[in-house]
């Protein structure tokens, strides 16, 4: 066996119709057409700009879709809108940020 490449074993076995799989390592995974198949995997962006795939939720309800609602943000990316929504005034998180308390800023 050590001797074939994986593509020659599976038109030998193919040919004398022997069931057969190839066995996967993890990184494999990540392009593999089933997986990747109706967008299963989903594209992910970090903010240094790498990119990877990761699995969707292998759960389905009625037509709601469990896919990626948006990248991961950058530290602070959200802070400021996130404490305006609680109530603080700019000038606050401002202070804030200013003391290091809080980090605004994120995606340029």
């Amino acid at each position: 066996m050590a001797r074939h490449s994986r593509s020659e074993l599976a038109q030998l076995f193919d040919r004398i119709d022997i069931p057969f799989a190839p066995v996967a390592k993890p990184g494999d995974l990540f392009d593999d057409p089933q997986l990747n198949f109706d967008g299963r995997m989903l594209d992910i962006a970090f903010p240094n700009g790498a990119r990877a795939k990761i699995p969707r939720l292998p759960v389905e309800i009625g037509d709601h879709d469990l896919a990626l609602r948006r990248q991961a943000p950058a530290i602070g990316e959200h802070t400021a809108e996130i404490l305006a929504g609680l109530g603080l005034a700019q000038s606050e998180i401002e202070a804030l940020n200013r003391r290091s308390i809080v980090t605004v800023g994120g995606r340029e």
